[in-house]
Parts: structure tokens; C-alpha cells; sequence
């Protein structure tokens, strides 16, 4: 394979393996050989959004978003810096949805932003048959996938049917059969699903008839023939499963499955098991079915092409989205609201579900508990960096008639828009959760709502009125008695952005020598976005070196946590660039100090950094160890991709070691 300036686009229904082909390139050795770790896989599966697909993204290049621009501009110059990168996106349909134009020209602008960057190669999995339009693809008279041969056919069938091999070979089963395979176009999804049935091909074939001709009568379907083959066979295998399971409801579960796009997990299982009777038996006939399959964590999930099915055929019952949105609603309950930072993986893997359940019951009159979880959860993702706009955008009516709930509201979506770096609606936003909060008389939330203003207006040059909001902040602080000031509030006025970065050090100066850790890494954070805006490598390095050394030397023990990470975030600053000298020593110290505070995800990722030392030493054998360590910790952290990127290279380092021995 060699890199493209084109997009590479594989085309085809669900179930033809477009995903498995997808890795099979992925892991390719010449592939491999050529990108080396610069290969990345991001899935659209589950995505509620296009910002959900961009922060997974950011995740798997691990940058974060700086305090003066949106998270696009980092990612760019995150894929720029790396210079060959062969980046996969599956399931690209997720978010291509034809029946959302919005989303669907978001998809799109999300694309071209990838497409036009040289240093990146380009390979898009779509379900359906046609590309986005609007590109220019590598490889457009040869996208779409071919489904099995009539012999694999054949053979696939036998070997998942109970049914004995004489029966399907007696006729008139081998002729039916035969006509069968042919009418589904081969489609492997399509033929997993009808082997499953345990029943005669002759019978298959006289439903698949039935049921094709009563979807062409209705006239609804949309897409290409193989596309329907892959809709009919669900809907026979639906047809049996409702014939089989007279004692459960198995119906009843797909229709609760068909609004997770993460999958049911173990917990929510088992709190749903008082709403749907003798679920553990509904689970395991849909097993049997091959309509879900069992993830990562032990959650039940579904193929793209089953929930999609599902989740327009067989909406769910008002009493269970209920008994779902009380699930969530006690998740979220479960977190105190002042450690809403601890139990992120927790949050992590249910964030998509949360969001799809709490959109659904928007639909209808809200209570104040609901207002207030929503809210929180939105509070974490702003904490951790996780898009959450959709859903309030979406709450936002509801809170019309309620100043205070609109007024916190206003304050978060602020958060979330300048994760996108929309910094006009963040100031927007800002200034009327402002507003409300003074009419109220709430002072604490008037100043830090223009606490963050002044910084707004700051990194867009308006200084004249980030100056004055400043000062508005200073004074409502001062009303509100809260010592909150001394974390919120920053002296000077705003001249230039170098005149900025000196008051921001004369101002860390006299927080390091009063021992406040906070204001000190919070002083030292903005200064080191300037360096960043500013693209000066070597002094942001610099930067980074002197502020470990003066937290350090200050003995700053509350802040633990903050100078852990920044030493473990310039250890691998330098191992990046090929730095041995030194690095083991800053390791350890930044374990000590994430592992004083139970930084476990923190702690896997020096974990990581200590096996590509390892690797660079040329002691494989520990490299290969420590990259499974690694691996460890990242899954039960709950960062599965992380887990998955160290899984490999304990892989390449084993068979390293094996061609060399």
C-alpha cells in the first residue's frame, strides 16, 4: 500500500466485512513496515456527533485542547507534525446519515478537513453503496466489496447450520439452498443470520419471498439489492425469534438495544432485568441468533446494520425508556458533584447511551432532578473534554421559565463551545449566564461566569473589553465573600500577548511564594498555552522544565497530580524526539507522584512511556513486558484504545524478539 493524496473508499452492506478488511489493511506487514506507529483506527461506531468522532480522534493522537484555540486546529497540526500517517475511519456512515442533513454536512466538512492534509493517507468504511460526492477518491471504480463466492456461500452456511450435512445436501434442500444464497447475493451477514434459524433452506426460501416482496410493495427501502438482502434476513430471523420465545421477550430487549449505541452493560442489565422479564434468557436467544454479540466489557452490543434495523422497526415502550432514563438518572446521582472528575471510564462507557436516552426523554415535559443530572453530566464532559452540545442545545428550551437552571446552563454550553473553538458563542453565552446571575443577585455565579469572559475576549484580541470584564469580576467576587477569587482572578490589564505572559509570571511569582498550588498550575497552564499559540517548541520544553523544577522545589504537596502529569507529559516530550538522557529518572518521579493520588490512568500512561524508553534502549524483552503492564492498565482505566495501541506494540516487540533469536 502506499500513502494517497486521495481518500481510499470501501463501500459496501453491513456484514460484508468492511471492517475486518479495514484492519487486515491495518495490520498489514508492508503497511506496517511503511507508517510504523503511525497507524490509527477510528471507529464512527456508536457516535452521536461529528464532535464525539473528532474527540476520539484527539484521543488517539493524545493531544488536548489549548485554552486559545478549539480542538480542529490542535488535531491538524497533531497529524502535520507527524508527517506519515495512515488514519483508518470506520463506520463512516454513522455520522454520514442521509436522514439528518445537519449531521450529514458536518460529516462532510469533518472529511475534507482530513482529506487535504498531505501527511495523511486516508482509508473511509461506509455501509451502503455510494462515497461522499464532494471528493475526489483513489480508488472510485473499485470501492465497493465483493460479497463470498457461491462455493464460500455454500460452505459458511453448512458450517453454521445445526442442520445435518445430508439434509442440506438431499433434495430438494440443495436446490433451495442453491436459490437461497443466490437471492441474498451471497451477503455474509445475510447468510449468519438465516443459518442460524435451524431450519430447512426450502422453508427459508419461501419466507425470504414472502418477505421481499412485501418490502418492494411497500416501497420503502432505499438502497441497493444487497443492502436489502441484509434488512429481509433480519426481518425473517425477527419473525422466528417471536415464534420461538413464547415464555421471555427477546422483542422487547432488541427494542431497549436498539437505542445504546454503546451496547448494554453488565450494571444496567441487571437494573433493567426489574422491567423486562427473564432478561438473562431474552440475552442469550438473541445470542443464539446471532442478532448481538458479547463486547470488550462484557456488554451486549449489535452489528451497525442490526441496530440501525432495529432501532426504526421497533421503537421502545414508554415504561422502559423510563426505566432507562432512572438507570441514567442514578449513574449520574451516584458521582458527587465536587469529585466529578474521579470516575471517568465509569462515565466513559455509557457517555454515548446517556446521551442517546436523556435526548429521547427531552421529547416530553422534564422535571428539575432531570434538568439538574444533565447538567452534571454535562459539567464531566466539559471536565474531560467529551462533546455534550447536542444534548443541551436540546435542553435548552425546557429551561425558559427557570433563570437559574438557564443561567448554569449558559455558563456549560460556553465550555462546549470552545472545545469547537467557537469562541463568538461561547462569549455569547458567557455574557447572558452573566446577566441572569446578576438579575438573580447570584454573585459568585455573575463573577465566574466573567471570570471566564475576560478570558474569552482576551484570545480574540478584545482586550479593552476583556479588561473591564476583569474588573466586573474582581468586584462581584469580592461581594460574594468567596475566597474562590484568589483561583479566578488575574491582575493586569491586556497590552500585547507578550505584556500578558509577563503579568501571568509576576502573578505565579507571589502564588508560588504563598504556597498556592492551584493559582501557581493554573498561572503556569496559561502561560504555556502562549508558548504553544506562539508554535515555539524549545521554549515551551523550557517552560515545562522550569515549572517541574519550581513546583519541585516548592514542595507543593497538594498538587500531586498537576506536577505528576506535566513530568511525565515532558518525559515524553523527549522521548518523542529521541532524548534518552534523564527520561527514567523524570518516569519514576512522575509514577510517585500519580500514584500518591490513584492517577491510574495517568499511571498507565507512564507505563507506556517507561516501554518506549525500553525500546529505544534496545531491551526489547522489557519493552514488550511493560507495554503489557500498560495494556492492563489502560483497559481497566476503560481507555480501550490506548489498551488496544499498547496490545500491539507488545505484539511487535515479542515477534522482534522471535525473528531475532
Amino acid at each position: 500500500m502506499v500513502p494517497s493524496t486521495a481518500p481510499i473508499g470501501i463501500v459496501g452492506p453491513g456484514g460484508i466485512g468492511k471492517t475486518a478488511l479495514a484492519l487486515n489493511v491495518l495490520h498489514d506487514r508492508r503497511v506496517k513496515h511503511h507508517f510504523s506507529r503511525q497507524r490509527l483506527f477510528l471507529t464512527c461506531e456508536g457516535a452521536n456527533s461529528v464532535d464525539e468522532v473528532l474527540f476520539n480522534l484527539a484521543g488517539k493522537l493524545n493531544v488536548q485542547m489549548s485554552q486559545s484555540a478549539g480542538l480542529w486546529p490542535v488535531v491538524l497540526d497533531s497529524l502535520r507534525a507527524r508527517q506519515r500517517v495512515l488514519l483508518v475511519i470506520d463506520n463512516f456512515e454513522t455520522i454520514w446519515s442521509p436522514t439528518n442533513d445537519e449531521l450529514r454536512a458536518a460529516s462532510e466538512v469533518f472529511l475534507a478537513q482530513l482529506a487535504v492534509l498531505d501527511e495523511v493517507t486516508l482509508l473511509v468504511t461506509t455501509r451502503g453503496n455510494l462515497l461522499p460526492a464532494n471528493f475526489t477518491w483513489a480508488n472510485v471504480d473499485t470501492a465497493e466489496l465483493d460479497t463470498l463466492s457461491s462455493t464460500a456461500a455454500r460452505l459458511t452456511f453448512t458450517d453454521l447450520s445445526d442442520l445435518e450435512p445430508s439434509v442440506l445436501e438431499s433434495e430438494p434442500e440443495a436446490s433451495s439452498l442453491t436459490e437461497l444464497l443466490r437471492e441474498i447475493d451471497y451477503m455474509p451477514l445475510a447468510i449468519k443470520l438465516l443459518a442460524r434459524l435451524r431450519d430447512l433452506p426450502s422453508r427459508l426460501l419461501r419466507e425470504w419471498s414472502e418477505h421481499y416482496t412485501a418490502v418492494l410493495e411497500a416501497d420503502r427501502h432505499d438502497g441497493s439489492r444487497r443492502e436489502l438482502s441484509v434488512e429481509v434476513s433480519i426481518k425473517i430471523s425477527l419473525a422466528h425469534l417471536a415464534a420461538e420465545s413464547a415464555n421471555f421477550r427477546p422483542r422487547h430487549l432488541l427494542s431497549v438495544m436498539g437505542q445504546l449505541p454503546a451496547g448494554l452493560f453488565p450494571g444496567v442489565s441487571a437494573d433493567l432485568s426489574r422491567t423486562i422479564p427473564n432478561l438473562d434468557a431474552a440475552a442469550q436467544d438473541l445470542l443464539r441468533h446471532s442478532l448481538v454479540y458479547t463486547g470488550g466489557y462484557g456488554e451486549l452490543r449489535m452489528l451497525s446494520p442490526v441496530r440501525h434495523y432495529v432501532s426504526e422497526s421497533l421503537p421502545m415502550s414508554a415504561a422502559t425508556l423510563s426505566a432507562l432514563e432512572k438507570i441514567y438518572l442514578d449513574i449520574v446521582s451516584g458521582v458527587p458533584l465536587d469529585r466529578v472528575d474521579a470516575d471517568g471510564p465509569a462515565y466513559d462507557v455509557e457517555l454515548s447511551n446517556m446521551f442517546h436516552v436523556f435526548a429521547a426523554v427531552l421529547d416530553r415535559p422534564i422535571d428539575s432532578f432531570l434538568e439538574y443530572s444533565i447538567l452534571k453530566l454535562a459539567s464531566y464532559c466539559n471536565a474531560h473534554n467529551r462533546p455534550c452540545l447536542p444534548l443541551l442545545q436540546k435542553l435548552a428550551p425546557h429551561v425558559e421559565f427557570s433563570p437559574w437552571v438557564k443561567s448554569r446552563l449558559l455558563f456549560v454550553m460556553a465550555g462546549h463551545f470552545r472545545m469547537t473553538g467557537d469562541l463568538q458563542s461561547a462569549v455569547q453565552s458567557l455574557k447572558q449566564s452573566a446577566r441572569l446571575s446578576a438579575e438573580l443577585g447570584d454573585k459568585l455565579s455573575e463573577a465566574k461566569a466573567m471570570s471566564e469572559l475576560w478570558l474569552y475576549s482576551a484570545q480574540q484580541g478584545r482586550f479593552e473589553d476583556a479588561y473591564q470584564q476583569k474588573l466586573r469580576s474582581e468586584a462581584s467576587f469580592r461581594e460574594s465573600g468567596s475566597s474562590d477569587i484568589q483561583y479566578w482572578v488575574l491582575p493586569g490589564e491586556f497590552e500585547d500577548i507578550i505584556s500578558s505572559e509577563q503579568r501571568f509570571r509576576d502573578d505565579r511569582e507571589a502564588r508560588l511564594r504563598a504556597g498556592d498550588a492551584p493559582a501557581f498550575f493554573m498561572l503556569s497552564g496559561l502561560i504555556l498555552d502562549i508558548m504553544e499559540t506562539r508554535h515555539d517548541e524549545a521554549a515551551y520544553i523550557k517552560e515545562l522544565e522550569l515549572v517541574i523544577a519550581l513546583g519541585a522545589q516548592k514542595q507543593l504537596q497538594s498538587a500531586h497530580q498537576q506536577l505528576g502529569g506535566l513530568t511525565g507529559k515532558l518525559a515524553l516530550m523527549y522521548l518523542e524526539r529521541g532524548r534518552i538522557e534523564g527520561v527514567e529518572d523524570l518516569l519514576i518521579d512522575a509514577y510517585a507522584l500519580l500514584s500518591s493520588t490513584n492517577q491510574h490512568l495517568g499511571m498507565a500512561a507512564v507505563t507506556e512511556s517507561f516501554a518506549t524508553l525500553r525500546k529505544l534502549q534496545g531491551r526489547f524483552r522489557d519493552a514488550a513486558e511493560l507495554f503489557e503492564a500498560a495494556a492492563k492498565s489502560f483497559g481497566e482505566a476503560g481507555a480501550a484504545p490506548r489498551a488496544e495501541l499498547c496490545d500491539q506494540e507488545a505484539c511487535a516487540m515479542r515477534m522482534h524478539i522471535a525473528t531475532s533469536d
